[in-house]
């Protein structure tokens, strides 16, 4: 029996709810600045005034997520409404991804951040005998959001920094995005962006920092990965819904990129997740 160690140090929820600048600041137009002293993560519900987050001032709009960090300041030009979560994280995953956030962020999916933040709200101020397992469930899908915004974030700056063709490279990101479960080799993708094999290789390679092979394969373990979480399929059917030519070559490419076989990594998040 092979026993693996992957640890999640979950956060502690200090408070979770819906919070309206015009009752507790009634006839103010702006809160006093404040020193923070855990992760106070956001997510507005109403065009309104100004987020000032270490002097830096962006402007409140409906969907923006606001993060702001322990050991920063922060103040508020009303108005101001949202969803907040309250939480304190031991040092790990969770606390690197939010540690890595930008003070404030306009999701491309923010149906899919309302979503879990109603599900939090819920579940954490009109608890029964199941809450606790939705607010982990829930507090981790939103880490796993948040990461994959992060990242898309990133990788656009990368792009729009970079002296090559990001309009080259966007496409055939999206194009890879879209179609991994597809049998994609470096010839099609550059025939999507019309440009030749090696040149579009040595483009990708610049502005994203591995090749586009290496990109492909991150997608598909990535895909694998929530899959393997989150259902039952049988791994050959998941390995043909992520592209790979067949259950063996996914079980080599899975163990080679995370260190642990699909079966294995399913049993162990398994267990973990139930205890």
């Amino acid at each position: 029996m092979i026993i693996l160690s992957l640890p999640i140090a979950l956060p502690k929820i200090v408070g979770i709810g819906v919070f309206d600048a015009s009752i507790t600041y009634k006839g103010c137009t702006e809160t006093k600045d404040r020193s923070v002293s855990l992760f106070e993560l956001d997510f507005v519900t109403d065009n309104g005034g100004q987020a000032i987050i270490n002097g830096k001032s962006a402007p409140i709009t409906e969907n923006l997520l606001i993060f702001a960090k322990p050991g920063s300041s922060r103040h508020t030009v009303l108005p101001f409404r949202c969803y907040f979560i309250h939480l304190t994280v031991p040092h790990g995953e969770i606390y690197d991804i939010l540690t890595g956030c930008p003070d404030t962020l306009n999701p491309k999916e923010p149906e899919k951040f309302k979503k879990i933040y109603l599900k939090l709200v819920e579940a954490y101020n009109f608890p029964d005998e199941f809450s606790e397992l939705v607010i982990a469930e829930n507090i981790l899908a939103l880490c796993r959001l948040i990461k994959k915004e992060v990242r898309g974030l990133k990788q656009n700056d990368n792009l729009r920094k970079s002296s090559v063709n990001p309009e080259i490279i966007e496409n055939a990101i999206s194009y890879i995005e879209k179609n991994y479960a597809e049998k994609l080799t470096l010839k099609t993708i550059s025939e999507h962006v019309n440009v030749s094999p090696t040149y579009f290789h040595k483009l990708f390679l610049k502005a994203v920092g591995i090749s586009p092979n290496e990109f492909l394969l991150q997608r598909r373990i990535r895909i694998a990965k929530n899959l393997l979480l989150t259902t039952d399929i049988p791994l050959v059917e998941i390995a043909s819904e992520c592209g790979f030519s067949s259950q063996s070559y996914f079980n080599y490419a899975f163990k080679r990129a995370t260190g642990t076989t699909p079966k294995e990594y399913r049993s162990c998040k398994n267990s973990e997740y139930l205890l």
